[in-house]
């Protein structure tokens, strides 16, 4: 048969049971001779630094719609049936998602780069070619593994394939939308907090400097109670002072410390508070503010 009439006999395959064969993927990844079946169609076309790809597995699609690597973008259309169109047009590489209203009116929209599709079905692949050690299996054609997918009663299938994948993706663009949104802000009360620090600038460098100094006391007596310790510890030893008198020494330097984060916990905590009693800005972000605007 000619090449061509193989390919487009291939790709009308392709497009007419893409749902059938996602309905039987663990059916198929579990089967070698249907998950090395080739498909005799070449994918995309050169175009934009992106080259065209020929005779995929049908694994290689499987893994592709069912891992996320075809990422699909599912805003709903005025809360009506969504069609996931999972074949790739000769065309182009992009795939799209045709969002169906009550009128029948469509609206598609591209999701992802030529270049960053195609280098994920690259990948896809690579996963389901037949290793050496797989030498010995004689694949199905893939006009076969659609004949016996068809022939497959319908209860068959593994799930209510369209409403598992439109969950699975639905959740993953929420979790993208709510991270964007943490982001978003997180920048804005950036820039809120910054203007609210430009106000109270002169007050704020009087607090960070008492709270540094403060910062630079602790250090200096954890170092000094740790010397100490080694000290008295050896004069115990030695008889030169008591256990008793050990103790005191190192009871003071341990209450100085104490003192030291007491003041520098109110600092954070209450003259911060008196600063900014509707937000709360961290000691680290006003350091930060001081950096950056001390040339402003």
């Amino acid at each position: 048969m000619n090449m061509k009439k193989i390919e487009r006999q291939h790709e009308d395959l392709l497009t007419q049971n893409a749902f059938t064969l996602l309905r039987n993927y663990r059916r198929i990844l579990n089967d070698p001779r249907m998950r090395y079946a080739t498909i005799k169609y070449t994918c995309g076309e050169a175009k934009n630094g992106v080259e065209n790809i020929s005779n995929p597995t049908v694994g290689a699609y499987i893994e592709w719609w069912t891992e996320g690597y075809n990422t699909i973008n599912l805003n709903t259309y005025q809360g009506h049936t969504i069609c996931h169109k999972l074949t790739v047009k000769n065309s182009w590489v992009d795939s799209w998602m045709e969002y169906i209203s009550d009128s029948g009116n469509n609206d598609c929209q591209p999701i992802l780069s030529a270049k960053n599709q195609w280098n994920r079905m690259k990948n896809c692949i690579e996963n389901h070619t037949l290793s050496e050690n797989e030498t010995g299996i004689t694949p199905y054609t893939f006009e076969e593994v659609i004949e016996i997918l068809n022939n497959l009663p319908t209860t068959n299938c593994d799930i209510d394939v369209v409403d598992y994948f439109f969950q699975k993706q639905y959740i993953a663009q929420l979790e993208r939308e709510i991270y964007e949104k943490h982001r978003m802000s997180a920048h804005y009360k950036k820039k809120y907090h910054h203007l609210l620090m430009s106000e109270k600038r002169t007050e704020l460098e009087e607090l960070y400097n008492k709270y540094h100094s403060l910062n630079v006391k602790l250090f200096e007596l954890r170092d000094e109670k740790y010397d100490m310790s080694a000290t008295v510890k050896k004069d115990v030893k030695k008889g030169a002072i008591s256990q008793k008198d050990a103790n005191k020494v190192l009871d003071s330097i341990e209450k100085e410390i104490s003192d030291t984060e007491d003041e520098l916990n109110k600092i954070r905590h209450e003259e911060l508070g008196t600063l900014f009693p509707n937000e709360w800005i961290h000691i680290e972000e006003i350091k930060e503010f001081l950096y950056n605007t001390q040339n402003d």
